[in-house]
């Protein structure tokens, strides 16, 4: 470790002193990185990737595959560590010091100081040309399963209950758009987060403070269903809640077989299945 410090050291001496022309990117995959990250920040270099705690390898290792080769296709380095980001919450990586918490990876930083443009599209969506962007410890990782992003693919069972449990609430007339008219929950409009999770302000928009508030004999969508909607809504809400138990229990499928199985993320997904069944029971007694 004290080798690896004195060549960080050294690093950023010399762009320090002799400037970082023709350097876009420092990725400092090593743990505790973020001090000298911010020097290298500071002495100009476009973008750096470090981490702000420690981090476990296999995390490590699954941040830069996805990275690069999200880079490859985006040519975006912030798209890029988004796309590294989501790719540790697949694998059943959480964000935080995994010295405290046994199932996280460590908090990835990109910091960025791109005056002259290397990446236009990042520097626009963030509206500064300097910053940082972490991980975020409240992406809801070790609270509830409510990712309501677009599937990356067929394998992405999580995204598809999400898009399911969705599609229950707006068969039964639940609104899913913000109220400043900026329309569907997305990351632009703050309605989900980075990872595709619903925030705060969304769920406050589904009349919930919490996305468990939805569901189970005695939610909110349960209780919509007995208020006044037609046999056709319920019967189509009941048909989506069952999409969204078959699509949770073959991501718990599909993870115990790439055993990338994660134990906390499992019974997360557990519990919202008892929860979400719980649902449908009501809603087919409804029918």
């Amino acid at each position: 470790a004290d080798q690896h410090i004195k060549v960080l050291d050294g690093l950023c001496s010399l762009i320090s002193a002799q400037g970082c022309a023709g350097i876009e990117l420092v990725f400092l995959n090593m743990c505790d990185s973020y001090d000298h990250g911010s020097r290298l920040s500071r002495a100009g270099v476009p973008y750096v990737l470090c981490w702000k705690t420690a981090c476990k390898d296999k995390a490590c290792q699954t941040f830069a595959t996805a990275f690069y080769k999200a880079l490859v296709s985006t040519c975006s380095y912030g798209s890029a560590f988004k796309e590294g980001c989501t790719a540790l919450l697949e694998r059943g990586f959480g964000p935080g010091d995994p010295d405290a918490l046994p199932h996280a990876a460590g908090i990835p930083c990109l910091l960025w100081n791109d005056s002259k443009g290397v990446d236009k599209q990042w520097t626009s969506e963030q509206g500064s040309t300097r910053g940082e962007k972490v991980w975020e410890p409240d992406c809801d990782y070790g609270g509830e399963l409510r990712r309501w992003r677009e599937p990356k693919g067929e394998w992405d069972k999580s995204a598809w209950a999400g898009k399911s449990e969705k599609a229950c609430l707006v068969a039964l007339g639940f609104v899913t758009q913000m109220p400043d008219g900026s329309g569907e929950f997305s990351e632009a409009n703050h309605g989900l987060s980075t990872q595709g999770f619903l925030t705060p302000a969304a769920l406050a928009v589904l009349g919930v403070v919490s996305y468990r508030d939805l569901w189970g004999d005695e939610g909110n969508v349960v209780n919509t269903a007995r208020g006044g909607a037609s046999a056709e809504q319920v019967r189509e809400a009941a048909r989506h809640v069952k999409e969204a138990i078959d699509h949770r229990q073959a991501s718990i499928e599909y993870f115990r077989k790439k055993k990338h199985s994660n134990p906390d993320v499992e019974q997360q997904h557990l519990e919202m299945i008892n929860i979400i069944q719980k649902t449908l029971d009501s809603l087919l007694i409804l029918q």
